[in-house]
């Protein structure tokens, strides 16, 4: 797989990240480690997707109303509402996966294995986690080709839980999204039809792109 024609294709080859001159020399990824340098080239292209229709600038609001993987380990109606919200980034993405190619750019590899699956619950997505690490790491690659909806969603729930940072490229559409962001997510996207159908989506989910 070409991956800088993969990810050079979201913009339509309008720009080179991999040969930009202020790109991270010393980073690993593409897009991960080199994010704000995308948010800064294409800043009328850049969205969040979120729980909330507004950013909530009060700090003292935000963490009081704010939900994340670890609060919510101490709390079991945290827990529950934890879920409920996850489960619409989940949704949200298996629409799109139905209409796109995906590829996910992660530190899968770089991460201890068995420390990063005590995230998940289920023994059958622990061994899934495993398997995905094993294949990055016998190639020392950091990109996957996405086939089951499985993998990304197992991807996109560690990323969501601060586990696994990943970027999300749903190649068709133009759509990228990154991860460890609590439960939201910065999105670029290359085409303005199919950002109204990613805001119809999610407003049908029960989330927001502002």
């Amino acid at each position: 797989m070409n991956i800088e024609s993969i990810i050079n294709g979201l913009w339509d080859y309008k720009w080179d990240i991999s040969t930009d001159p202020s790109k991270d020399l010393e980073a690993s990824t593409l897009l991960l480690e080199n994010d704000e340098l995308v948010f800064s080239r294409f800043p009328t292209d850049i969205y969040t997707l979120d729980r909330y229709p507004f950013q909530i600038v009060d700090n003292r609001k935000f963490e009081e109303s704010n939900i994340f993987y670890e609060k919510s380990l101490e709390n079991k109606n945290l827990a529950d509402v934890y879920k409920k919200e996850e489960e619409k980034f989940i949704r949200v993405f298996q629409i799109l996966w139905s209409n796109s190619s995906v590829y996910i750019e992660t530190t899968l590899q770089y991460k201890n294995i068995e420390s990063i699956i005590t995230a998940v619950s289920d023994e059958a997505k622990k061994n899934r986690i495993r398997d995905l690490h094993n294949k990055l790491s016998s190639r020392n690659e950091n990109m996957l080709e996405i086939q089951d909806f499985i993998d990304l969603q197992l991807l996109l729930e560690l990323g969501l839980r601060e586990q696994v940072s990943s970027v999300f490229i749903f190649e068709t559409i133009k759509l990228c999204f990154w991860s460890n962001f609590d439960l939201n997510m910065p999105v670029y996207s290359g085409s303005k039809s199919n950002t109204e159908l990613l805001r119809l989506i999610c407003t049908t989910e029960g989330l927001y792109l502002r």
